[in-house]
């Protein structure tokens, strides 16, 4: 009976972090040293709504809420879900989602940051593009977002590079 059970919970926490490498990215974490530098790039202005798309154990979100802002992160995958619930829960306004970010309306965020595989990148190019409001920024690691013009390209020596968009204004 134990040897099930125990199977059984090792089949789900693979099969959820499988299952977010399959939606979006599988779980690779932000380096510490980078979480400061997203918040910096983005500079959310107090009490600003900040989403993180696969939020991973929560780092970049905590950041952000020592900063001030109301966050939200989606992730799919189980264990890391648990770190970053646990992380974020002493962040009055901060919400950590068991599940994925794909059907979700993004409009209600000022700062968006995503660290996903380019395929994903593409696809939720054209959402932010359409929820987002004019001014609001996105923070991709890794890779451009195809069809938007970056603001800025910060590549700090030895980092992955981080892409600083800003909604245009109509």
């Amino acid at each position: 009976m134990g040897f099930d059970i125990l199977l059984l919970i090792t089949i789900i926490i693979i099969g959820t972090l499988a299952w977010g490498g399959i939606r979006g990215a599988p779980w690779v974490p932000t380096h510490r040293k980078d979480e400061s530098r997203i918040v910096a790039l983005a500079r959310p202005p107090a009490g600003a709504r900040v989403a993180d798309l696969g939020c991973g154990t929560g780092g970049v979100l905590a950041a952000f809420a020592r900063a001030g802002c109301r966050v939200t992160g989606w992730e799919l995958a189980l264990v890391p879900w648990c770190i970053a619930w646990l992380r974020l829960r002493r962040f009055t306004g901060s919400h950590v989602r068991l599940g994925d970010f794909w059907g979700k309306s993004l409009s209600e965020f000022d700062v968006v940051y995503l660290f996903l595989f380019p395929r994903a990148y593409a696809r939720l190019a054209e959402q932010l593009r359409r929820e987002l409001r004019p001014g609001a920024r996105v923070l991709a690691s890794a890779w451009p977002l195809p069809g938007w013009d970056p603001e800025c390209v910060d590549r700090a020596p030895g980092r992955i590079p981080i892409y600083v968009y800003r909604v245009p204004r109509v």
